[in-house]
């Protein structure tokens, strides 16, 4: 069964959602966990690309935006799936990935700003239809 997990936010601000992306990529990975992160657009991958490197002092994340790449455990892009097996989908889209039905553990970072959380809502009434396992985590922006 897939899990499904929201993480929710009380703000609206784009920079803490994608702050709150890079700690959970991170937390995935030093679990050994191939992850790949399905963005809105061009400019959020390229965001998310650079926060990646300066998030943290002490972390070090590995990462590519080439799906076909094996090399890297953690990979970013706005219209490609992965093209090997991952164990993590961080879908930070407006819509809904396509091939998310095909990844045992899903999560979104959801926030305060009306698209975001609209789409929360729907992501949520999707998943809860198909059965699957729902988590719901409120954090601090």
């Amino acid at each position: 069964m897939t899990r499904v997990d929201f993480y929710v936010l009380r703000s609206h601000d784009e920079h803490s959602r994608l702050l709150t992306a890079c700690r959970l990529i991170h937390k995935a990975f030093t679990q050994g966990l191939r992850v790949h992160v399905y963005t809105q657009d061009e400019a959020q991958t390229e965001a998310l690309d650079r926060l990646l490197w300066s998030f943290r002092q002490d972390a070090f994340i590995p990462h590519t935006r080439d799906p076909a790449s094996a090399d890297e455990w953690v990979c970013l892009h706005h219209q490609q799936p992965p093209q090997h097996p991952t164990a993590v989908l961080l879908n930070l889209a407006v819509q809904r990935a396509p091939f998310a039905v095909h990844i045992p553990r899903i999560m979104h970072i959801v926030n305060e700003a009306p698209e975001i959380r609209a789409s929360g809502r729907e992501y949520y009434r999707f998943y809860r239809d198909q059965g699957c396992e729902l988590n719901h985590y409120p954090l601090e922006s």
